[in-house]
């Protein structure tokens, strides 16, 4: 299960459809992409946009997506080298609990963006940003990992 989350965090999980720009992001393209974007803003406005509340926020968002993608893999990978390697075969559950809050900042960040182009009036602006199909499976699969690791923990027994 550490496995396949680590795997489906290289899916897309961002749709944009933003007219002449469209495509599927995963995280790491989506944290490269944010970070171009506020790079080119920041040379084209210059000491405006360095300066700006939006730039602080952007990199801050950026930073924040970026350390939560990167603990995400390397806790999950952690997890899965030490029941592979080690004779007890336990999972722990900070792998999948850092799946499900990266997977709902995601989710949060979609519906504002979306609801902020579209201005809140559901026009056919609506669904320019939208999750894809992945960022639910993996919201699945860590919820079912944290069943089994509930279930399986011979302390919670």
């Amino acid at each position: 299960m550490d496995v396949a989350l680590i795997v489906l965090t290289f899916f897309p999980w961002v749709k944009i459809n933003l007219y002449l720009w469209s495509g599927e992001y995963s995280l790491p393209s989506l944290i490269q992409l944010i970070g171009n974007a506020q790079s080119q803003a920041s040379s084209l406005l210059g000491s405006y946009w360095s300066g700006s509340e939006i730039g602080a926020n952007v990199t801050m968002f950026v930073v924040v997506l970026a350390l939560a993608w990167v603990g995400l893999v390397a806790s999950l990978g952690f997890d899965a080298y030490s029941y592979f390697a080690s004779g007890t075969r336990k999972f722990r559950s900070v792998g999948p609990v850092v799946a499900i809050v990266l997977a709902l900042i995601v989710l949060v960040a979609c519906f504002e963006l979306d609801v902020a182009i579209s201005g809140g009036s559901g026009s056919g602006l609506a669904g320019m940003i939208t999750a894809t199909g992945w960022v639910w499976l993996t919201l699945g699969v860590a919820a079912v990992e944290l069943i089994y690791i509930g279930a399986t923990d011979p302390a919670r027994a």
